[in-house]
Order: C-alpha cells, then structure tokens, then sequence
C-alpha cells in the first residue's frame, strides 16, 4: 500500500505508510505563531520538538506568508496567489462565513492522492463550509478530525463562541467528545501568519505583526526537516513564499509540476543548499477598504503602497516590557494607495528606515515590476457580502454544512440530512 501524506492546516499533521522510496509528509501549520516565539529565538519559550527539527533539518529565515490565516491556507492548498481568485482578505463570497476555495481547483491533497498517497487532516479548516462538498472530504482528504472555522473561543470545548455552535468533526460526522517511520519522514512546521499584537504573540524584532504587510505580519518562523537534506542544522535564507509549497510537496512525492501552478518548485534548492529560484513575489494585494493595501518584494528591495496594516511598531515580548504588559497594537491612519513604504530589506530588516522620499526612482522601478507582475496575475477583485447566521444549526447548536450551494447561492436541496 502506498504511503501517507498530508498537507496540513494549522494545528494539522498528515503521516502515512513509506513505500517506493518516497517520504511521509507531515505539514504543521501553525494559527498566529509570531517569529519570536521559538526555543531558538527566544529561550524562555518551550518549543524542543520544533528545535530538534530546527536542528536535524533547516531554519528557512525567508520564507513568506499573506498577512492573515485564510489567505495563507487557501495559498498553501491551491498554489496560487490569493488575489488571483478572490481570496485575499479571506473572505470570497463575501462574509468569513462565506467563504470557499472555488470547486475547480485542485489542491494539494488531490495532487498527493493521484501520486498514490493516504492524505488526513487534522485541527483547522477554515477553505469554506457552507455546502459538504466544500469540506475537507471532498476536497482530496480521506479523514478529516478538526473543526471548520477559523478561530475559536475554546479549543478544549470546540465551541464558537461562548455559547455555541459545536463546531468539532470527524470526517462528515459531529464528533462529540469522544506504521511509517521518524527517520523516513518529512516534517514541514511553519506559522500561518505573523503573531497577533496583544494576544500574547511577538514578532520581535520585525516590525508588525498579524494583518500587516510589514515583515513581522509576513516573514514566519519556518523549520523543514526531510530525510534526503545534504545539508542541516543550519539556515537557509533563499526566498520562499506560500504558493511554492504545493510544486515543492508534490515534486518531493515524486510528481510533476503543472501548469497551473503558481509557485516555484523550491525542492531542489532546498535539498542540495543552492541559492533560491525565486527573487520576487507579491506580499499581497488585498482591495477590501479596511486594508486597501499591496505590497511587493524584489531581491533586497520592498514597495508598500496604501495602508501598511493595524500595527505599525515593534513590539518586544512580555518579558521585555518593564511591567510585564506587551503594548498592544496601533490603528494607523487610512492612507490611500498614494502612501509609499520602501526598505531596503538586506540592510534594515526591521524596516526602521523608510528610503521612499529619497529614492523616488526605486519606487517607480518597483512599482512597475509589481504592475508587471499584476498583468500576469491579475486581481479578482473582493466582494462584500451581507452578514447571515444561516451557519448556526439553531436547533442542535452546532455548526451546518448545509446553507448556501458554491454554484446557487440559496439551493440546499441536494445537501444529506445532518
């Protein structure tokens, strides 16, 4: 029988049985980790595991994120950018309720079944969920263990909110309470975005965190622990971001990168240690008006334009802070897409200096790349929904699967009882 893998979204692992020499996957993708809370950046925090992989695989120093969870996950499945399709604020068809990963994309999961792979996920969904056939078993995953949302009052009780709905699952089943090898497998651990500012998180010293554009919101501690590395124990610092892990998995299980794929295949590199295929990407174009803000990375240099995002500072981790409390985060002013932010990142990763009025040139060099880049990968622009508790199954209190259709917004007819 062939071997087990998964992608996995936060608080998610996937493992199988080896075969035909390829590696088990597990993918650990972690909700609002901030760079500075790991053993190796920070001593007083307790992460050995994720140390040991530090120290058996590889520190990745650049690898890059969108600026919030849903964005993040729907790149990592699908291996595309989240604008392209309507998915950069997270939210798609309109509220965070409704919102899904359109049926027509393949993801990863789907790629990893055709390459002869057990694919299982476990913890946060969060790709939609207001038809089954948005949900994780009919979208490349043969178990699924976890909870659909995207945030939870209780991960104990997998109750949203205080009181309700249940939202815990095992495969298409409410579930109320109730043979590979180490050495053969992959392990892939990394945040989903920066931490949140003033939920106990740090991204000290980077600049922001959760829902900016800043480095701090973008640049997450990433570890990739696989057994054919020539090199380990070390840091590799080529750039990789969120849409390369779908060609990179796929051509470590032995498959063929596609067309339709929107991220470099990073293996490779990786493996052998070599200086990375990529030297831009797109942190994110993200229109919604509470944002409104787009941001790109050439080599050294960055180009922000319009509001950065909601926290604007550094922000040191409690036990830095004089009275114990982290300052919570700042709301910036509503710049428009006239406001411009240039770093350049080699000389000041904490993006300290802003080089934008003294280097007016750089700016339209780099914006022009971004335009360039845009033209290939145009923006599906976002729409606003109105808000619906048709979500809340009112009379079990527990979330439903059943309320909208991905093709007819309304039509539930052909959902199963649940």
């Amino acid at each position: 029988m062939m071997w087990t893998v998964l992608p996995l979204l936060a608080l998610c692992w996937a493992a199988g049985v080896n075969s035909a020499g390829k590696p088990n996957i597990i993918f650990i993708l972690l909700d609002d980790a901030g760079w500075y809370d790991f053993q190796s950046h920070d001593p007083l925090m307790a992460t050995p595991n994720i140390d040991r992989l530090r120290q058996e695989g590889l520190f990745l120093s650049q690898s890059y994120v969108l600026p919030m969870c849903a964005p993040t996950r729907s790149a990592i499945l699908t291996g595309r950018y989240p604008h392209t399709f309507g998915a950069q604020n997270g939210k798609a068809a309109g509220t965070d309720k409704l919102f899904w990963v359109p049926e027509t994309f393949k993801l990863m999961s789907d790629e990893m079944k055709e390459l002869g792979y057990q694919t299982h996920m476990l913890g946060k969904w969060h790709m939609g969920f207001c038809h089954p056939t948005l949900t994780p078993l009919y979208r490349g995953f043969d178990t699924f263990h976890g909870f659909l949302l995207g945030a939870h009052n209780s991960y104990y009780t997998h109750f949203k909110g205080k009181n309700g709905p249940y939202d815990w699952w095992n495969n298409t089943d409410i579930d109320w309470p109730s043979m590979g090898t180490y050495n053969d497998t992959a392990f892939l651990v990394m945040s989903d975005n920066g931490g949140a500012i003033g939920h106990g998180s740090s991204n000290y010293p980077l600049r922001g965190g959760k829902k900016t554009v800043y480095e701090g919101g973008t640049r997450v501690y990433t570890v990739l622990k696989a057994p054919t590395l020539n090199v380990t124990n070390t840091t590799y610092s080529g750039m990789v971001h969120a849409v390369d892990w779908v060609p990179t998995l796929v051509h470590m299980g032995g498959g063929k990168v596609k067309d339709w794929m929107q991220g470099k295949n990073a293996w490779n590199r990786i493996k052998n240690f070599e200086d990375s295929r990529r030297n831009d990407f797109l942190y994110t174009y993200d229109d919604f008006y509470k944002f409104n803000h787009r941001a790109y990375r050439f080599k050294q240099w960055k180009l922000i334009q319009g509001k950065p995002g909601f926290a604007q500072g550094w922000y040191p981790p409690y036990n830095l802070v004089e009275d114990g409390v982290a300052i919570k985060e700042d709301i910036m002013g509503n710049q428009n897409f006239s406001h411009f932010e240039l770093y350049n990142l080699d000389e000041d990763p904490e993006e300290r200096n802003n080089l934008a009025k003294t280097n007016p040139d750089r700016v339209q060099d780099i914006l022009g790349k971004m335009e360039s880049f845009l033209a290939d990968y145009p923006l599906q622009p976002f729409v606003e929904s109105e808000t619906s508790d048709a979500w809340k199954n009112t009379e079990t209190n527990v979330i439903s699967t059943c309320w909208c259709h991905p093709e007819h917004s309304t039509d539930t007819s052909d959902c199963p009882a649940q």
